[in-house]
């Protein structure tokens, strides 16, 4: 995920505003959870997307909503129910029931837990929606290593 990207977001939503005033943390977006900020933990989402496989279900072909070779597009893997997903559990429903579970619970250990998997899942959200806006995610032009970087990339920094 294009760390610039996830920054810039940040600037446009007044997440450290949120997080304060709203969810009564006192550091805002640099209050920690297992030692890790909450820009870290996205930013940590972001990258863990691409790890153990889940890297295949990150295209999306709008004319067929289809992914590449026969797996999830994109916008289904993203919007799978709770617990649908191989390889961990990072739908959109997923976090949202992380976020419910950390406003919820009582114990300080287990708020921070679930605190922790919303804010990786919110990283690992935003990288689907990045990768949907890369053209070569879009027509399902494979890329695998070494050839990671197709040009887009670059030319987007």
């Amino acid at each position: 995920m294009n760390e610039h990207i996830s920054k810039g977001s940040f600037t446009e939503f007044p997440l450290n505003k949120y997080l304060k005033n709203e969810l009564g943390m006192k550091k805002g977006y640099d209050e920690k959870f297992f030692g890790k900020e909450v820009f870290h933990w996205i930013s940590d989402g972001g990258a863990r997307e691409d790890a153990g496989g889940r890297s295949v279900n990150h295209f999306h072909n709008p004319l067929t909503n289809r992914g590449l070779f026969g797996n999830y597009s994109a916008m289904i893997w993203a919007t799978l129910p709770a617990g649908a997903q191989r390889l961990q559990n990072y739908s959109w429903n997923d976090v949202r029931d992380y976020y419910l579970q950390a406003l919820t619970a009582t114990e300080k250990s287990k708020r921070d837990n679930w605190f922790a998997l919303t804010f990786r899942g919110v990283g690992q959200i935003m990288h689907l929606v990045q990768d949907m806006s890369v053209p070569a995610h879009v027509r399902a032009d494979i890329h695998p290593p070494p050839f990671w970087n197709d040009g887009y990339e670059e030319w987007a920094k």
